[in-house]
């Protein structure tokens, strides 16, 4: 969500350097930075390279943005197509932990640096800039009222030299599922967040997370402080902040076991297997529990994205050295922002028995983690229970004002995600939207029909009052408003660009917890125990709830005891060796 963050430092635009990797049978661990998981290429998928296309970008000129004289606002675009119109209409079976679980990930893969973190676009000193792109506002925007245009400024481009000569966006963290927003995604972030023994991360006193003394975040009291985390965004908003507290005590309390039962291990050797464990759950998690319910069951089966289950073997090798890993730009910049609109409009206390303690507006807690810290720490486990039993908003086109027009709201100033979305889009040269249902076997849109394709009559109409042509329609816009596929929660469009990158976030990554690598992997009943695992039982383990339902990430109020849950069985990491 963040854009161009305050305390975001440009990207270091470097070619990839070569790299001496080891060999498959003998790499056990991930590099920090994602280096040598591509044998053939070792720089695909690591931090600070650029991302990668699906299909050539579509700039106007040269590299300027994606933008036809007579296309519409971005901002026109939100407000005719994506204002709730002050409606709260919540999903009827996602919790919340849905919504910040997918935030989660996009972190862990995805980071668009932005060159110019503190220019001011809409300043006329400033309108030259080659970095400005900014977002005008119409004369009769219902909100806001005394400001022309919306700060923005264009993504950082990297090296030509290290591409293709066209403008290319830089992804700072790895491509990969690896629990890069916990580990950091370079050997030096990596090293700052490690405890000096144990193989732990480090924490604050009362199992919090450790202080940021440079960070940004705003409305702290006197005893509360921002975090360090392996990605700058984690106070963004306090889900994200729960995720990174959830799986770093995870880290710790798996890493206290394994020194408790190899009490030879060196600091590195708990730290690195207790990391292969951490990044096993999270792939396991996101593609057993929260991929099927967005792209649905029958799109995980068509493109054998389903985890094998457990048994005599649960291994499943479709690993293609040939396939490119990294996190293309459409899918950062377009399909995965789909999830920006499941975003609820306040976050709660829940007590023990779920009645509402305590609740505040989303636009209050941008930047801000005095709900997380409150009384040192002791209402995490409320807001854990408002994650998992409250829902989110319903997939679909409408965002809620909080984030249309509230965005990190500070100093009397705020601003639309939903219109962000759609700028960068143009910024990154995303193609147009029917080139994308070409690109998809899908059909293209056409004016001339009464509703057009995969729409509803609302949002076809809509679509035609703002684009005066199909070919102006841009990827997000065009995308979010189709009709859901049955059982997923995206239409056509998103679908294809999703089940697509997640293929090759499972099939171009070498070191996929499924995969069979002699002793560089997991054995067969480690990797029984990994599957066994669910999202609820971490909450349970870590936010000390004593019962929860099966799927964090469905609404139900039949909640059954924690200790029904299948534990990891630590036990079957003893090294015999010695």
């Amino acid at each position: 969500m963040m854009p161009n963050s305050p305390n975001q430092e440009p990207s270091s635009v470097e070619c990839p350097k070569r790299f001496t990797c080891n060999n498959d049978n003998t790499d056990r661990y991930r590099t920090a930075n994602g280096a040598c998981n591509n044998l053939i290429n070792p720089s695909l998928g690591m931090s600070f390279t650029p991302q990668g296309r699906f299909i050539p970008p579509m700039y106007s000129e040269g590299d300027a943005p994606r933008d036809h004289h007579h296309m519409p606002s971005a901002r026109l675009v939100s407000n005719k197509l994506f204002d709730a119109k002050n409606t709260t209409i919540f999903s009827t079976i996602h919790t919340v932990q849905f919504m910040a679980h997918g935030q989660f990930i996009a972190h862990d893969v995805a980071a668009t640096p932005g060159e110019g973190a503190d220019l001011d676009c809409c300043e006329p000193a400033n309108s030259l800039e080659k970095d400005c792109y900014v977002i005008p506002v119409p004369e009769d925007d219902p909100f806001f009222k005394s400001i022309t245009c919306l700060n923005f400024v264009r993504s950082s481009a990297a090296g030509k030299s290290c591409s293709t000569g066209q403008r290319e966006q830089m992804n700072d963290v790895t491509s990969f599922i690896d629990g890069s927003m916990v580990y950091g995604s370079t050997e030096e972030q990596m090293s700052k967040l490690r405890d000096t023994h144990g193989g732990l991360l480090n924490m604050s006193s009362n199992k919090m997370l450790p202080e940021n003394p440079n960070g940004e975040c705003r409305n702290i009291q006197p005893q509360h402080h921002c975090h360090l985390a392996g990605d700058f965004r984690v106070d963004e908003i306090p889900n994200l902040g729960m995720n990174h507290l959830l799986l770093v005590r995870q880290h710790n309390a798996i890493a206290r076991k394994l020194e408790e039962i190899n009490p030879h291990w060196s600091d590195e050797k708990v730290f690195q297997e207790t990391r292969k464990i951490i990044i096993a759950l999270v792939q396991h998690i996101t593609y057993n529990e929260y991929l099927p319910l967005m792209v649905g069951k029958k799109a995980m089966n068509r493109h054998r994205l389903r985890i094998r289950r457990r048994g005599r073997n649960p291994f499943k090798d479709l690993y293609d050295q040939e396939l490119d890993p990294r996190i293309r730009n459409s899918f950062a910049t377009a399909a995965l922002r789909i999830g920006h609109t499941l975003i609820v409009p306040s976050l709660a206390y829940l007590s023990s028995d779920y009645r509402t303690l305590h609740r505040e507006n989303l636009d209050d807690n941008f930047f801000s983690t005095h709900m997380i810290l409150k009384e040192d720490g002791s209402y995490t486990d409320k807001i854990a229970r408002w994650l998992t039993h409250e829902q989110c908003m319903k997939a679909d086109r409408f965002f809620q004002s909080e984030v249309r027009n509230k965005l990190f709201k500070m100093e009397g100033t705020s601003h639309d995600l939903a219109a962000r979305n759609i700028q960068r889009g143009r910024d990154h040269g995303l193609p147009d939207y029917n080139s994308w249902r070409q690109f998809c076997g899908l059909i293209p849109v056409k004016f001339c029909d009464d509703i057009i394709a995969d729409h509803d009559k609302e949002s076809s109409d809509k679509i035609k009052e703002l684009y005066r042509h199909a070919s102006h329609i841009d990827l997000y816009a065009g995308a979010v408003s189709e009709t859901p596929k049955p059982g997923s929660l995206l239409g056509p469009t998103f679908q294809c660009i999703f089940v697509r990158q997640f293929q090759a976030l499972k099939n171009g990554d070498r070191h996929w917890y499924e995969r069979p690598r002699g002793k560089a992997g997991f054995t067969r009943d480690q990797l029984n125990s990994i599957k066994s695992m669910k999202l609820s039982k971490l909450f349970c383990d870590n936010f000390n709830l004593p019962k929860i339902q099966p799927n964090a990430f469905l609404k139900s109020n039949k909640k059954i005891p924690c200790r029904n849950f299948p534990s990891l069985n630590l036990d079957l990491w003893k090294d015999m060796s010695q």
